[in-house]
């Protein structure tokens, strides 16, 4: 029996839509966003053409390191000093939409 492209679409959609693979896939997209940081530390040349790579390894980690807090935040109840941080300066974290905005 043969099936639609469309059929076979939507079966993948619907399985890649479940909740345990959109968290490893923004758990994925946080911890790519750190490790392309410590890459640019690798890369980085200290001129005065580095402040710009180094204002951008600086928006990477923060913007990483959040992004990993908001996920983990949004796995567990219990509240640390580290979520209350990015609630309080970084609530974008915090809202999947806002993760997706920092990854793209």
């Amino acid at each position: 029996m043969a099936t639609s492209p469309e059929g076979v679409f939507i079966s993948f959609v619907n399985t890649i839509a479940q909740p345990k693979y959109l968290r490893l896939a923004g758990t994925a997209g946080a911890a790519s966003m750190v490790a392309l940081a410590c890459l640019s530390v690798l890369d980085l040349q200290l001129s005065l053409r580095g402040l710009p790579c180094v204002s951008q390894i600086l928006l990477l980690l923060v913007g990483g390191l959040a992004c990993l807090q908001g996920q983990r935040s949004e796995q567990s109840q219990q509240l640390a000093w580290q979520e209350e941080f990015v609630r309080e300066h970084m609530g974008f974290a915090l809202v999947p939409v806002g993760r997706a905005a920092a990854y793209g």
